[in-house]
Parts: C-alpha cells; structure tokens; sequence
C-alpha cells in the first residue's frame, strides 16, 4: 500500500476549499448557496437579485454610496437623495435667481443659477 505526500494530502485539501467562504457556501460563478436553495448574485456584489434592486450592476446594492447620477445607487427607492444641489431660475439673465422658482438638480438646468437671492427677477438692475 502506497502512501500519499502530506503535502499532496494538504493541496487536495487547500483546493477542495478554494471555492467556499468561512461558512462553507459556494461562491464561485455568482451563486451563493444557501441551505441548498441556490441565490442568484448575477452582479457578484454580494446581494443576492431577491434583495438586489440592479443585479446586472456591481456599484448598485442596498447600502451603496448614492451619486448624483439620476439612478437609485443604493436601492432605497428614492433617486438621488441628498446628493442634488438647489438651482434658481435666472429669468433676467444678470446671474441671481428667483428664490420662489427653483430645482434639485445633478447640474444646474440651462437657465438656472446656485444663487436664489433676486428681488426682481423681471429686471436685471
């Protein structure tokens, strides 16, 4: 009877866990394993698609950094929160806007300034 190299003994073991994290699920090709079910992680960004709002992108996930992109980033159901500026309408063109017409924006709308403080935005004096 011939007996094994404990080092070859070692790399079966080594390549036999390769493919599971610290509780033994499979992680290979975008499948986690759970209790025999298998979860889909398309994206492979650690959310599984039935709690994923975006599988098919890895920046998009419960949780993500919300940019100001016009996309739910982090699958809140809201778009861009808190990450838009406020944007006044410059109906004289002299560079203030009118404070009661205005807009959350990623960037400021063709005709729209940051700066809200006209007092008579029909005028530019």
């Amino acid at each position: 009877m011939s007996r094994l190299p404990l080092t070859s003994i070692l790399l079966s073991l080594a390549a036999l866990t390769a493919c599971t994290d610290d509780k033994g699920e499979d992680t290979d090709d975008g499948v986690v394993e759970d209790s025999g079910n298998d979860v889909v992680d398309v994206d492979a960004d650690g959310f599984p698609a039935d709690e994923d709002c975006n599988d098919n992108d890895a920046s998009i996930f419960p949780g993500a950094v919300e940019i100001c992109d016009n996309v739910d980033n982090d699958c809140d159901g809201e778009v861009d929160e808190d990450v838009t500026s406020v944007y006044y309408r410059d109906g004289d063109g002299d560079g203030f806007g009118d404070p009661d017409n205005s807009e959350d924006a990623c960037e400021a709308p063709n005709g729209y300034v940051p700066n809200g403080n006209d007092c008579d935005d029909a005028s530019a004096d």
